[in-house]
């Protein structure tokens, strides 16, 4: 059953790749990549559902069994936040980006739903299924991937206040991206808001080492966090 998994995932892959390569991304197995500006990667991945364990049990709507299934993630990578993150500002900024080390990012299906995720099967109609998420790819996926990956298009968004991205490090990412475009006042403002919002004692001190980059010599008295 797992080969059939994973030829009907590779199938499913296949069928998006002429929308993908129409749009300027180029392909890895099941993932695709795409930068139009120094430092920023667009990313679009295939992540299929893990087998659970013998003795695990499905509760539906709080423990969904994913395996056999498959859904869509999104997300953009700069170069700037990279080189910060502690997973990976040991190593350069790579020629092909895993949507995992994003720091933009969304579900297909929380997209196309309006905040919903979404799996689709990986059994029985997938020609269907391949259809289907081709669409959605092409209407939600591409257009959210062409809005975000150029920063001055990230800045504007956040100025807006729109939406951007899932991750609750997004303050921080524009902070980044603020810094990285020469606006330092507006990279301070931003960080020192996020610093002050609820974080654990070790996320707090690595944005205290983290401030000097950004040219902020005090942050707030630690007692007002989260206030």
């Amino acid at each position: 059953m797992k080969s059939e998994y994973v030829q009907a995932m590779a199938a499913v892959v296949a069928s998006t790749a002429p929308v993908m390569k129409t749009s300027g991304f180029r392909k890895r197995r099941h993932a695709f990549n795409r930068s139009r500006e120094n430092g920023v990667v667009a990313v679009l991945n295939f992540q299929m559902g893990s087998s659970e364990p013998p003795g695990s049990y499905e509760i539906p709507g709080l423990k969904n069994n994913l395996y056999g299934k498959f859904t869509v993630n999104l997300g953009i990578a700069f170069e700037e936040m990279w080189k910060i993150d502690l997973s990976s500002a040991s190593k350069p900024f790579p020629p092909f980006v895993n949507e995992y080390e994003c720091h933009l990012r969304f579900r297909l299906g929380e997209l196309a739903t309006n905040n919903e995720d979404a799996w689709w099967p990986l059994k029985g109609d997938v020609d269907g299924v391949a259809r289907e998420v081709a669409g959605l790819i092409e209407d939600f996926a591409v257009p959210w991937l062409e809005r975000f990956d150029t920063r001055r298009a990230v800045l504007t968004a956040w100025g807006r206040q729109e939406r951007i991205s899932r991750d609750g490090r997004l303050a921080l990412v524009i902070a980044m991206i603020y810094q990285h475009e020469g606006q330092p006042e507006n990279a301070q403002r931003t960080f020192i808001e996020y610093y002050r919002s609820p974080h654990n004692p070790h996320h707090l001190e690595w944005l205290r080492q983290l401030a000097p980059q950004l040219g902020i010599a005090s942050l707030p008295d630690e007692t007002h966090l989260g206030k």
